[in-house]
Formats: C-alpha cells, structure tokens, sequence
C-alpha cells in the first residue's frame, strides 16, 4: 500500500500531509533556518492558542494584526 506525501511551500518552512490518512493527518511546520519543527493535529482553522504554540516550537514570533 502506497501513501501521498503532499508538502506545501511556505517562506518560513513548509507543512506537509498525507493525503490517504484523513483521521490520522498531522501537520508539520517547518522553520529550515532554525532547525526546529511543530507536528500538531491538521485543522481547518488554527486559532490563537495553536498559532502560538507553533510559533515557540519554530522559534519565530506570532504574528498579530
């Protein structure tokens, strides 16, 4: 059995998937000048919490409107 690994380019990293595990997806953030990541659950919206919580993972400040 196969898996699609989908990778999505951001500037600071990318966010990666796959595809055929809809239940089990995480999402990987990915800061590469740092050398840090952030796995977390995939979600359709990520709220403040979350975003900080990723941003301290990757060593980068959230950023606020």
């Amino acid at each position: 059995m196969g898996f699609t690994a989908v990778f999505r380019p951001l500037p600071e990293g990318l966010v990666a998937f796959v595809e055929e595990l809809p239940g089990a997806n995480h999402s990987v953030y990915v800061n590469r000048a740092a050398h840090k990541t952030s796995t977390d659950p995939r979600h359709r919206e990520i709220n403040d919490s979350l975003a900080d919580k990723i941003c301290k993972d990757l060593e980068v400040h959230p950023p606020r409107a």
